[in-house]
């Protein structure tokens, strides 16, 4: 008998939907914002301190920042995932800092 652990079934890779949207949005945003060169990915992990692989992860919507990243991106990343007062792109934001 399987244990009950609520009415969502996960997806085929054992990830929820509400995981699949999320990692889906922050790549879209990012995406959108820098691209998908290894020029993004490199940027990426300047403001954030996470690896290459975790980024790529991010960019192809495997998996989404948590924790610490995920505000690290809040500060300095895509004004779609909530920096404030931006003005220019975030190119131009990470070559002033």
């Amino acid at each position: 008998m399987l244990p009950k652990k609520g009415k969502i079934f996960p997806n085929r890779d054992g990830r929820s939907h509400s995981e699949v949207h999320y990692a889906t949005a922050i790549a879209a945003a990012l995406r959108e914002d820098l691209g998908s060169t290894h020029q993004a990915t490199k940027t990426v992990m300047r403001w954030t301190g996470a690896s290459e692989r975790t980024v790529k992860n991010w960019l192809a919507a495997k998996s989404g920042p948590s924790g610490e990243h995920l505000v690290a991106l809040s500060h300095r990343g895509p004004p779609a995932l909530g920096r404030q007062g931006a003005s220019g792109s975030c190119q131009e934001a990470d070559r002033r800092t």
